[in-house]
């Protein structure tokens, strides 16, 4: 797959691995996505999550993601990761995400709260004690789920 658009490029080397088990279908997703910024060349690439759907024969459909996805800025060495849970190691918080961005030395510099359906808030770290870090302020929302539109759900 490709696609562009004014300020980026985005492909990525796709395969899916599908395993149906009656009640439910788990896609495995192998390959590496690209994105490329035109303006200055920055190229970040990342795997993405496993996906299963739950439900498929009877009752209602729901999406579980599950995995770790790390994305990588080649040209400065960044790392951002953030872990899925599944629904079954995580209860009804299954949702939720929580990771880190990291400089190249790989010190914490950003750390990632939210759900996965709802939106991203990054916060600066306020401090460092080894591996623990203590989170500041909100430094930026990364996204917010937008309100439906009124006829949605036709």
């Amino acid at each position: 797959m490709h696609c562009e658009a004014e300020h980026w490029s985005l492909w990525q080397d796709y395969k899916l691995d599908i395993r149906f088990r009656g009640q439910y279908l788990k896609v495995i997703p192998t390959g590496l996505v690209h994105l490329r910024m035109k303006s200055d060349g920055t190229h970040y690439t990342w795997r993405k999550p496993v996906t299963t759907v739950h439900n498929l024969i009877l009752g209602r459909l729901w999406v579980d993601n599950e995995g770790d996805v790390i994305v990588t800025c080649h040209q400065t060495g960044e790392t951002a990761s953030t872990r899925f849970q599944s629904y079954n190691k995580a209860g009804k918080s299954y949702r939720e995400l929580h990771g880190e961005v990291k400089n190249p030395a790989g010190n914490v510099e950003y750390v990632i709260k939210g759900a996965w359906d709802k939106g991203l808030d990054c916060h600066e770290v306020k401090s460092r004690t080894g591996k623990f870090v203590e989170v500041g302020p909100l430094a930026f929302s990364m996204w917010k789920l937008r309100e439906k539109p009124p006829d949605a759900h036709k």
